[in-house]
């Protein structure tokens, strides 16, 4: 896999549906016990709410899929809010979606067009981002002179600058997409008149700012 869907930060969507407040929140995770740590805490965060209900999608294949109800009519909650993660194709998140009941009963079906909806309509474009396998390179030893035309080249090519430190030459590390690492390092290279010096470093998923393809 070359790459996949995620949000870009935790945050936070209200909605009232019927008197009844919706409270969305998301987390970027690594791994399974980062989402049940977030789902105690958020959990802790609202004891007098009605529902405390989720799910998560922890790995980047997919694959770990967990989900609750948590007191719901079952399947209206936790299987909804799951079934936006997968459609949508995000992944490794956690989503807790807490509901404060306002007095009006929603029923089945309406629980789950409220469950959906308020998990659907937070996650906006602007809040995903898309983990791209990267090559990390540090290049070594590069002249002041070539880097704003670095930076322009980095941009279109959709990489990321990690790091960078300033001594009588430049050394900085940047992560270029996998798939295509070779062709931007002989772009770099061309850059650099043919005097490109540069370690090759790990393999990672790093995340870059985009739009998604509807």
């Amino acid at each position: 896999m070359q790459a996949y869907w995620t949000i870009a930060e935790s945050f936070s969507y209200e909605k009232v549906i019927e008197k009844s407040k919706f409270i969305a929140n998301f987390k970027r995770i690594e791994i399974e016990k980062e989402g049940r740590d977030f789902i105690e805490q958020i959990a802790k965060a609202h004891p007098f709410a009605t529902h405390n209900c989720y799910a998560m999608i922890a790995d980047r294949e997919g694959k770990i899929q967990r989900f609750s109800d948590d007191g719901e009519p079952q399947g209206t909650a936790g299987i909804p809010i799951l079934e936006v993660l997968k459609n949508k194709k995000i992944y490794q998140v956690v989503v807790v979606v807490t509901r404060y009941f306002g007095g009006v009963k929603l029923g089945v079906g309406g629980l789950v067009r409220a469950y959906t909806s308020t998990v659907a309509d937070a996650l906006t474009e602007d809040k995903l981002c898309q983990c791209i396998q990267s090559q990390i390179i540090e290049i070594q030893n590069m002249q002041y002179e070539y880097f704003a035309t670095l930076k322009t080249v980095l941009q279109q090519e959709n990489c990321a600058i990690c790091n960078v430190l300033y001594t009588d030459t430049i050394t900085l590390k940047v992560a270029l997409p996998l798939e295509k690492y070779t062709e931007i390092l002989e772009r770099i290279n061309n850059i650099l008149c043919g005097r490109l010096q540069y370690i090759l470093r790990e393999i990672d998923y790093l995340p870059y700012s985009q739009k998604k393809e509807k």
